[in-house]
């Protein structure tokens, strides 16, 4: 990743912005208030910690602006029906300021906020569809952007609730109530620029997950806790798991969770063809333990050992380091109904290609 930062300030006035778009949305009628993950309907308060989040598409219009001065990209705070049920971009509209003038972005730019749990970037098949049948004349992929912001705390603790928009703005609405006291100040939020990249970035540097496979968690490495790495090391040694074969300095293609079918019967996870090989330098010993629910592959390295793989980037690890290697699924419903393209976030090599600097790109040509 490059060290060049983009970091956006929190301003009081963005988040009344995000705070009054949430109270229309809630009480026009005409709209939806779902989850759209459990199909639940949502009261104010979630529609209002929701719409917070539109404050990551605030920070990179107001970003984009002072990259390119001639402009001001403005995001979407309407009530509106979308046009033939199709997304529209977040970057709504973009104002010309010598002729004051509003205009169509020449440049389609969707906007999301990222958080610690995403561990894949890139669009959705359906929504991948959506942004290229778009009504703005914009069918190049290289002027398809994404940009990934994450909204930051530099007074966050160990208490992560005391971080929130939504109540750093209703402790400034009832700056005496003693319960909210204990949010953090808007002063203390930001947003920061992450990932910027291209429709046809991801088509050529992402991996495909394939309609009827499983979205798989890139984080294959898990380091045992100190005691429980002690009883491995003991089983290792008085032969109660199983050594297995290493090949070609590769690790096994298998997985370690099991999948449970709608008539009940478990089965094992399939390993995913699009991880390919994942190859390392140095010397392990590896073993299998079976249990009921899963299936753990743990392996002591006998050297300093360098892991590799073109898809998930790298790790290292030094000689004594023990791990289980395991690949399991991710989310509540990992089967894939259609077929999409990701990048792992943890690929540095690959996301050093989709770096916040690419911000200046979007803003000479939007």
């Amino acid at each position: 990743m490059t060290t060049n930062k983009i970091i956006h300030k929190i301003t009081t006035s963005e988040v009344k912005q995000c705070w009054e778009f949430g109270l229309k949305y809630f009480l026009d009628n005409k709209k939806s208030i779902q989850n759209r993950t459990v199909g639940q309907n949502r009261g104010v308060g979630g529609i209002l910690d929701s719409f917070m989040n539109k404050i990551v598409e605030i920070a990179v219009c107001s970003e984009l602006s002072k990259l390119n001065k001639n402009i001001e990209c403005l995001a979407d705070f309407e009530i509106h029906t979308l046009r033939k049920g199709k997304t529209e971009p977040d970057v709504f509209k973009v104002l010309e300021k010598k002729q004051n003038k509003e205009r169509n972005p020449y440049v389609y730019v969707e906007i999301k906020n990222i958080t610690d749990a995403d561990n894949w970037l890139g669009p959705k098949a359906d929504e991948l569809e959506s942004i290229q049948n778009n009504d703005y004349g914009i069918t190049d992929t290289k002027k398809m952007f994404y940009v990934y912001g994450e909204i930051i705390d530099s007074k966050k603790d160990s208490n992560d609730r005391y971080s929130s928009i939504l109540g750093a703005y209703m402790k400034k609405l009832i700056p005496k109530d003693p319960i909210l006291k204990k949010f953090h100040d808007i002063s203390n939020l930001s947003v920061e620029i992450k990932y910027v990249f291209s429709v046809n970035d991801i088509q050529n540097l992402g991996v495909p997950f394939p309609k009827g496979g499983f979205m798989v968690s890139p984080e294959i490495f898990d380091e045992p806790a100190k005691a429980t790495k002690i009883r491995i090391v003991n089983n290792m040694k008085s032969g109660q798991y199983k050594k297995m074969k290493i090949k070609k300095k590769s690790f096994p293609k298998e997985t370690g969770a099991f999948l449970t079918t709608s008539g009940g019967k478990k089965t094992r996870l399939p390993y995913p063809k699009s991880f390919g090989d994942i190859e390392f330098n140095g010397k392990i010993e590896m073993y299998e333990e079976k249990r009921s629910s899963l299936v753990n592959h743990f392996f002591r390295c006998l050297s300093d050992v360098v892991i590799s793989s073109d898809v998930l980037g790298d790790w290292v690890f030094k000689k004594g380091d023990v791990q289980n290697y395991k690949i399991t699924y991710s989310g509540r419903d990992p089967e894939l109904r259609k077929n999409n393209t990701f990048v792992a976030r943890r690929n540095k090599k690959i996301t050093a290609k989709l770096c916040a600097k690419r911000l200046s790109e979007i803003a000479k040509g939007i």
